[in-house]
């Protein structure tokens, strides 16, 4: 808070003569509390994927595309980060910082063993009796032990890989249980019963250093970890684009979920343009490289700034070579589209994967059972909040935004058909 208050200081305010004042708000989930009591602040920063979603149908947060320019703006940011920010053709939030998906393998072992980097999950699939043979395994994020619940940039990749959908087009019910969907979550099932990849596993660094998982996916975090746990493994791991699934015309599909913080303008504010001016400020490339070196020449080599904004996130302080690695990852970024009720599905799609490994249900069956048990929880949601009635007819229209509708409407900003 400390660097970014004399970073806004001596740069944004001098430039505008805008003055602001930040402040550390511990736990921010009162922000709803205070949006209730008209007493909530111009801006957020730091806030998780999910909340822009939540302040935005509450009228909490404040359309950022009612400013002209936007979606010419968004272009500085991974199309798919934004997904998680919009609701009813508005965007409620822009990225601030970043996480992105890899693949790290113990370069060492892997050349003792003679053994391929897999660039698909088929190739996964290939050396797995080759590790195992030597008493070694594959790590998914799914069996990080530190959580019971199972979020969905553990539980939906290979759903998004298979070409499935979590929703139907207006949002009203899901479409886990179409064909592609199924086909994904039935993968991601047999690589714990039938491929036998570790169930739960309580520190992944720790077990890449010791060289019993000399390989799996890490998001940031882990990467961070990596680097500073085991300084004796410098030089003999590295990282690479995460394995994807081969499709019929050559193309590996390689998408996966991920989220960073967000920073959003509060409805309540009679700041709005001001505010605007502070975030273009704040996600400007040149303001987020300095913001980034102070933060480490502050704390130290092993604090990294991963910024949302993709061009201040090629001049971040980190090894060219694993620097090109992520800036090339954040182009398979899909975050997820957030609707009332998908909490539900959340919760669902955790259950669907203990319930197939553990219990060792088909995955057709239970798949078939959550759908049930999440279209419910998303209609009674639809309810509350106006979109149908209790009878099921439509009152309002509710629309899914993916991907692709992202970059049309940043195509369309740049004059493209």
């Amino acid at each position: 808070m400390d660097t970014l208050q004399k970073l806004v200081d001596s740069d944004f305010t001098t430039k505008t003569g805008i003055k602001v004042k930040i402040s550390v708000m511990p736990d921010p989930n009162k922000l709803i509390l205070a949006a209730s009591a008209g007493t909530t602040p111009d801006v957020s920063l730091g806030l998780g994927s999910h909340m822009p979603f939540d302040f935005a149908i509450r009228e909490a947060a404040y359309d950022l595309t009612e400013f002209d320019d936007f979606w010419t703006y968004a272009e500085r940011f991974a199309p798919g980060t934004l997904v998680p920010y919009i609701f009813d053709d508005g965007v409620y939030a822009i990225p601030e910082s970043l996480n992105f998906n890899a693949l790290v393998y113990r370069k060492d072992i892997f050349e003792t063993l003679d053994i391929m980097v897999p660039e698909t999950w088929q190739e996964v699939v290939q050396i797995l009796p080759e590790l195992q043979r030597y008493g070694m395994n594959f790590y998914l994020p799914i069996s990080d032990g530190l959580s019971g619940l199972k979020w969905f940039y553990q539980t939906s990749p290979f759903i998004y890989m298979m070409d499935g959908e979590l929703y139907n087009e207006n949002g009203t019910s899901v479409a886990i249980d179409s064909a592609n969907s199924v086909k994904g979550l039935d993968f991601l099932i047999s690589m714990f019963t039938k491929y036998s990849l570790p169930k739960q596993v309580m520190v992944f660094s720790n077990s890449f250093r010791y060289g019993s998982l000399p390989i799996g996916i890490v998001d940031f975090n882990q990467y961070l970890q990596i680097k500073n746990v085991a300084p004796e493994l410098v030089g003999q791991w590295e990282i690479t684009s995460i394995p994807g699934m081969a499709q019929e015309n050559g193309d590996i599909s390689r998408w996966y979920i991920a989220n960073g913080t967000n920073g959003m303008i509060l409805n309540n504010s009679d700041k709005k343009d001001e505010s605007w001016e502070f975030l273009k400020w704040w996600q400007d490339t040149e303001v987020q490289t300095t913001y980034s070196y102070n933060l480490q020449s502050t704390f130290g080599e092993e604090f990294v700034w991963l910024s949302g904004n993709t061009e201040a996130l090629a001049n971040a302080p980190i090894d060219n070579s694993d620097k090109q690695v992520i800036l090339e990852s954040i182009d398979w970024i899909r975050d997820v589209p957030r609707t009332p009720g998908q909490y539900m599905l959340e919760r669902g799609l955790s259950d669907i994967w203990y319930k197939g490994v553990f219990d060792d249900y088909s995955t057709r069956f239970i798949v078939d059972v959550q759908t049930l048990t999440i279209n419910r929880e998303i209609e009674r949601k639809m309810i509350e909040f106006g979109f149908i009635d209790e009878d099921g007819n439509q009152l309002k229209e509710f629309v899914i935004r993916d991907l692709d509708w992202v970059l049309e409407q940043i195509e369309l900003a740049k004059g493209g058909e």
